[in-house]
Order: C-alpha cells, then sequence, then structure tokens
C-alpha cells in the first residue's frame, strides 16, 4: 500500500506582489490578485479554522 503524505497549502506574495503592492493598494495598478500570489506547502502543517464559510483550507496529497 502506497504511504500519503498530506501538507496543508498557504497563499503567499511573490517577488512581483511584494513590487507593486502599494501602487495597487493606491489604486495606480490594475492587477488580478492571483497574479501576486501562489499556494505553498505549510512546514508546520497547520491550517485555518474548518468552521467559516469564507475562505477554503487547501490541502495536496501527493503519493509515494
Amino acid at each position: 500500500m502506497p504511504y500519503i503524505f498530506a501538507e496543508v497549502l498557504k497563499y503567499t506574495r511573490t517577488e512581483y506582489g511584494k513590487l507593486i503592492r502599494n501602487l495597487y493598494e493606491q489604486g495606480i495598478v490594475k492587477e488580478r490578485r492571483c497574479n501576486m500570489r501562489k499556494l505553498i506547502p505549510r512546514k508546520d502543517s497547520i491550517s485555518n479554522t474548518i468552521t467559516t464559510v469564507l475562505k477554503d483550507n487547501y490541502i495536496i496529497e501527493l503519493k509515494e
């Protein structure tokens, strides 16, 4: 039976997002938020609360 690794994913700001953050918040730059963020695995295996309906928890499963 293969072993399954599961990790919780979190959003983090990309380098591009860091560069244009102030301009984006001032409304000078029109950009989609998905171009300024990416999902990365959390190393501490902590996730957000699962009782909310406003934010999803993303989990990745890696089969070995």
